[in-house]
């Protein structure tokens, strides 16, 4: 699962809108120095309450970062996980060469291509991800 992939601890969001807040601010607060911390948003979700994880995605990330820097951590990248997160094949750094690579030829394209961008680019992530994953790491000094 993603903790193997991590090697630390994932909280994953139970809830597109009310999330898991508290649950991260007491993961990053246990953290040790060099420890990483992922919140884990879910995107394999029934279609409504993927549109409003979607529709909300850039709240919800920026909620996760600023919660993992105001414990005392830093974020150190973004992944995205196709096809879902209880059982990724695919993981990458989104914004990157590798998901540029994924996009193109890893992953199946599907149909409604420039639907499918046209909201990656409005919205911050690809609809069909099976979630993204916010990574974080507690500096060593």
């Amino acid at each position: 699962m993603l903790e193997d992939i991590l090697l630390g601890t994932v909280v994953v969001q139970r809830h597109p809108l009310r999330g898991d807040v508290k649950r991260l601010r007491s993961e990053v607060a246990r953290a040790s120095a060099g420890d990483r911390i992922g919140y884990a948003i879910v995107l394999d979700t029934p279609l409504f309450l993927r549109l409003v994880t979607v529709a909300t995605f850039r709240w919800q990330v920026r909620r996760a970062e600023r919660t993992i820097t105001r414990g005392g951590g830093e974020v150190v990248a973004r992944y995205g996980v196709d096809p879902s997160l209880e059982a990724p094949t695919c993981v990458y750094e989104l914004n990157s060469p590798a998901s540029e690579y994924a996009d193109g030829s890893l992953r199946p394209r599907g149909s409604a291509l420039g639907l499918r961008r046209f909201i990656t680019r409005w919205c911050g992530c690809d609809p069909g991800l099976g979630g993204v994953l916010v990574v974080g790491k507690k500096p060593c000094s």
